[in-house]
């Protein structure tokens, strides 16, 4: 189960891939009832935990069931649209931390390096780091780097 958040040119609402489609919960709720139980914004989705997913999986079978005239009508009102055609933002927008593991920081800085790489000269990696919650984007969004460093 792949969820997703769709730009809906506010906050954004929830969503999750079938096949090459994604459903809309919100606007699924005018055909299949049971979406109007999932929470429009992903972190309340997220508290639902095993509960929230039992609802999208119910939600997704009672789509995949539906005969290709409903699923046509579902398309022409936006609840079910193909992927190519969503804008996604980032899965949890503005989350509150975003804790790194260090290790992947250890293994980019030997990629950064590149043949220079000299494991005697570095010191004990950080087990973990912080990013910026606003360093998270959605998928296909542009990178926007900072006007004091451009060439960053």
């Amino acid at each position: 189960m792949r969820l997703v958040t769709l730009d809906t040119g506010g906050n954004g609402r929830t969503g999750v891939i079938i096949g090459a489609d994604v459903l809309d919960f919100t606007r699924a709720a005018a055909f299949v009832p049971l979406a109007a139980f999932v929470p429009p914004a992903m972190p309340a989705l997220l508290a639902a935990r095993e509960e929230g997913l039992d609802v999208i999986r119910r939600v997704i079978d009672a789509v995949q069931r539906r005969s290709a005239d409903e699923q046509a009508a579902m398309r022409a009102d936006g609840a079910l649209r193909a992927y190519d055609e969503c804008a996604l933002l980032a899965p949890v927008p503005s989350p509150g931390i975003v804790l790194s593991h260090g290790r992947a920081y250890l293994s980019h800085r030997k990629e950064m390096r590149g043949d220079k790489y000299d494991p005697s000269t570095e010191s004990e990696p950080p087990s973990a780091f912080l990013k910026n919650g606003s360093s998270i984007i959605g998928t296909g969004a542009a990178i926007r780097l900072p006007k004091s460093n451009p060439a960053m």
